[in-house]
């Protein structure tokens, strides 16, 4: 996990919604190298990206 979002997490707390959002959200930065944009997908709120931007926007409002 990145250092800045460890210590995020640590702030709010591991097993809080923002720590959840926080580990979610490092998951998710560690799997982009590898992400490959699949058929099916016809919209842009179905890519990865847009996945990870609502992990941010909730994160934000929990965060707040």
């Amino acid at each position: 996990m990145s250092n800045r979002l460890l210590t995020a997490r640590n702030r709010y707390g591991a097993d809080t919604p923002a720590g959840h959002g926080l580990s979610n959200l490092n998951e998710q930065m560690l799997a982009l190298p590898a992400y490959v944009r699949s058929s099916w997908v016809t919209h842009p709120s179905q890519t990865f990206a847009a996945k990870m931007a609502w992990q941010a926007d909730r994160l934000a409002e929990l965060t707040k």
